[in-house]
């Protein structure tokens, strides 16, 4: 569903296509120096990468699937 109600919002520009940027992946993690530029994310135009980020906060908050 987050991910349907994502993508149409992002084909009727309600939400951008570009990601936020503490979402973007520009930079290797743990040098800090800049990713080549067809390893760079910085676009979502399916919604796809922050769909599976609501996905995964949810589960992280929830205890029962934590303590599991």
């Amino acid at each position: 569903d987050t991910w349907k109600e994502g993508e149409a919002k992002v084909q009727t520009d309600e939400v951008s296509e570009y990601l936020d940027s503490y979402c973007r992946a520009t930079t290797d993690w743990h040098s800090g120096a800049a990713l080549p530029s067809e390893f760079q994310l910085t676009r979502d135009d399916s919604y796809t990468i922050r769909a599976w980020l609501a996905v995964t906060t949810y589960l992280l908050t929830d205890s029962r699937f934590l303590f599991e």
